[in-house]
């Protein structure tokens, strides 16, 4: 699209994920509800896949048998927003059940056999709803929402695809700067909104040489999910049975996911001798259950809260104790949000530094020992440890080699030191999460920190942002950029959450309106 000479759009948002979308469903709600009603506020959406208000990770390039990361009672923790997607889904759900099998083939069919009772009963506690169909809700819902308040010239909002590269700051104005293909586009805005979700992941290494034989994914979300794991195939293919092994680097929920879909399609799980997973913890997310022990959780965060005072670090070393004790086995979500709020409770007292390292280090730091991810995720996981054919170690990734061979060599550190792990991959896959903000090859971001003046918060991963979720002059941060900040609104050491962000999409709105 070419903008007219004289248009100034009073917001640009950059990425149409489900930060975008809260935050537009929460402006629209505010202008309806706005006694005094103002010229239509001009808005532009800037995506850079050509989908739109799908509000799920990755959007189409996801697999359809990917599920959310948390049941559909904490996806929508607004009472609310969850009656009206069961309003919608219960009176379709056989259609959009048996549309998802259509697609979703075998993984479908399971997915359908382990959670068809705790549908029919309505146990929205246990189940995890492929993305697919929430993200046809979400997707659906806004477009209809949409719809209405341009009908009542309340918003227009127009759409680009292609990538923000970069934003000028001007004296009343932003100007974004987008590739599209070969072309280059300029809209201005008075306000911008990145939405863009994680930073772009980690490169494993610039040495890295790829070989005819073996197939390195540095992003399994590149391209569609599904020809990835086509590609995969191939790749095993073109290897003899012995040295049909994956290495995955990394255990964040990429790599679940790719657990998923490599135990439940059998042709992928047949073809595969060995999985080798690098994960820093060294172990599998756990389950989750809603048992608790019910008996002295806070230990020995109680002990330390009798003291006159105390330091962070021995704060840290209180919780990480008392979580340990309750994750034998499944992770007790009660248990731990017990724990938690009693960490929160004791940090209290602490200076306003020690507090912003909270939530920006150690917040993540805790939070990954009681990993978890949900009872599909986990069985996958579990039949394929059964059947031999996945390892976890415990390290961090330093550095991966291809040898003269055609084997690999995966370089990883240890508390003692660094090890080497010689085998011949056939697939090497990167799920390393996203790089520090300094590191990062995103041009966008190169921009905001070196032409804008955005600081990295201490998490590395992150933005520092005020209690109005502003950056810098007339940039606003909702979603993973902004998490690790502390200050009267923020209170979040991640920001990947739906539920987390949709809160904070009303604050957001409020800024952006007025």
């Amino acid at each position: 699209m070419s903008q007219p000479a004289d248009l100034v759009y009073d917001i640009a948002f950059i990425g149409s994920g489900i930060a975008c979308t809260a935050t537009l469903t929460a402006i629209i709600e505010q202008l309806e509800k706005a006694e005094k009603k103002t010229a239509p506020l001009k808005v532009i959406v800037i995506e850079k896949y050509p989908e739109w208000w799908k509000g799920i990770p990755y959007g189409n390039r996801s697999s359809v048998n990917a599920l959310t990361i948390t049941t559909l009672h904490d996806f929508f923790t607004d009472i609310t927003e969850r009656d009206k997607f069961l309003n919608r889904f219960i009176p379709q759900k056989d259609k959009l059940i048996a549309s998802y099998l259509k697609t979703g083939g075998t993984i479908a069919g399971t997915w359908l056999k382990s959670n068809k009772n705790a549908i029919e009963q309505g146990d929205w506690n246990n189940v995890y709803f492929p993305r697919s169909i929430i993200g046809q809700y979400l997707a659906k819902t806004f477009k209809a929402l949409k719809e209405q308040a341009r009908s009542k010239n309340l918003i227009k909002i127009d759409t680009l695809t292609g990538e923000a590269v970069a934003v000028d700051s001007q004296e009343n104005y932003k100007s974004v700067i987008i590739a599209i293909e070969a072309h280059v586009a300029q809209i201005r805005a008075r306000k911008i909104v990145l939405a863009i979700g994680s930073a772009p992941q980690r490169t494993l290494t610039t040495a890295f040489k790829q070989q005819d034989e073996a197939l390195y994914l540095n992003n399994i979300h590149g391209q569609d999910l599904e020809m990835t794991c086509e590609a995969i195939k191939k790749a095993l293919k073109k290897n003899l049975t012995a040295q049909r092994n994956i290495f995955i680097a990394g255990a964040n929920a990429s790599a679940i996911e790719l657990l998923y879909l490599l135990n439940d399609d059998k042709e992928l799980s047949d073809l595969v001798n060995n999985i080798t997973m690098l994960s820093y913890g060294g172990s599998l997310p756990k389950g989750i259950t809603y048992t608790t022990h019910a008996h002295r959780l806070t230990e020995n965060l109680e002990k330390l809260g009798l003291k006159k005072t105390y330091s962070l670090a021995e704060l840290v070393e209180a919780a990480k104790k008392d979580i340990l004790k309750v994750i034998d086995g499944d992770v007790s979500v009660p248990d731990v949000d017990q724990i938690m709020a009693k960490t929160i409770a004791l940090l209290t007292p602490l200076d306003i530094q020690s507090k912003k390292l909270f939530y920006a280090v150690h917040g993540v730091q805790l939070a990954r020992i009681f990993r978890r991810s949900g009872t599909d995720y986990k069985n996958a996981a579990n039949n394929l440890v059964t059947k031999n054919k996945l390892t976890v170690l415990k390290g961090s990734l330093q550095n991966i080699s291809y040898n003269s061979d055609g084997s690999t060599s995966i370089f990883y550190e240890v508390e003692d030191g660094v090890q080497c792990l010689t085998d011949h991959f056939a697939v090497v896959v990167n799920c390393t999460g996203a790089d520090d903000l300094e590191k990062t090859t995103s041009k966008l971001i190169q921009n905001l920190i070196n032409k804008n003046g955005l600081k990295i918060n201490q998490s590395r991963k992150a933005f520092e942002v005020d209690s109005h979720l502003q950056a810098a002059e007339g940039i606003y941060v909702i979603g993973p950029l902004a998490g690790g900040n502390y200050n009267e609104l923020l209170y979040f050491w991640h920001l990947e959450n739906a539920s987390r962000i949709i809160y904070l999409s009303k604050h957001l709105a409020k800024e952006l309106v007025n």
